[in-house]
């Protein structure tokens, strides 16, 4: 082999050696860039995350206070609704209490009334029925020397009497249901 070939040979072989070594420092530089990208990326996305968490947290922190703020708002609406009720069950209940109070009054003025004029008639009747009774006993004494108390007597207006409640039905309205009957009784 000739000096030539034996240097083509070498000169081939110590090319391919050269680009062999470029091709591998190529490669591993290829390597060490796609490596540190792969680091930045992982940074990049370590930081997104941690803003996409700063974020949640400032809108969850921003979304409870909101709540906070509107349970609040409710809650004084609902008190508000609430007194507003209590007030309008209260002044029912005084309207309610008030009207049985006057029926009750009412009612109680009449039997009063009736109870006077039952009185009274009472005390006629009495009246009436004494000189009756002193005329059926007289004396044979008496007969003779004194006239009659019904002569003496002036004779009395006929009263008509005022028409008696019905006692027996119940009063609902007033009583709450109770028969008046048992009122009387006691």
């Amino acid at each position: 082999m000739s000096f030539a070939a034996v240097l083509g040979i070498a000169l081939v072989i110590g090319t391919s050696i050269i680009l062999g070594i470029a091709l591998i420092s190529y490669m591993s530089s290829l390597a060490k860039s796609a490596y540190e990208m792969k680091v930045e990326m992982r940074k990049d996305l370590d930081s997104g995350i941690k803003r996409v968490e700063a974020e949640m947290i400032k809108q969850t922190k921003w979304a409870r206070g909101d709540l906070m703020a509107e349970v609040e708002r409710t809650r004084a609406v609902m008190l508000e609704d609430l007194a507003k009720r209590q007030k309008d069950i209260q002044a029912a209940v005084e309207a309610s209490t008030l009207q049985r109070e006057t029926a009750w009054t009412t009612e109680r003025q009449e039997m009063t009334e009736t109870i006077t004029q039952l009185t009274e008639r009472i005390e006629v009747l009495e009246k009436r029925t004494r000189p009756r009774s002193r005329m059926t006993e007289p004396t044979a004494e008496t007969t003779a020397t004194e006239p009659t108390t019904e002569e003496a007597a002036p004779p009395l207006p006929e009263a008509t009497p005022p028409p008696l409640p019905d006692f027996t039905r119940e009063a609902t309205a007033v009583s709450g249901g109770a028969p008046l009957a048992g009122f009387l009784r006691r």
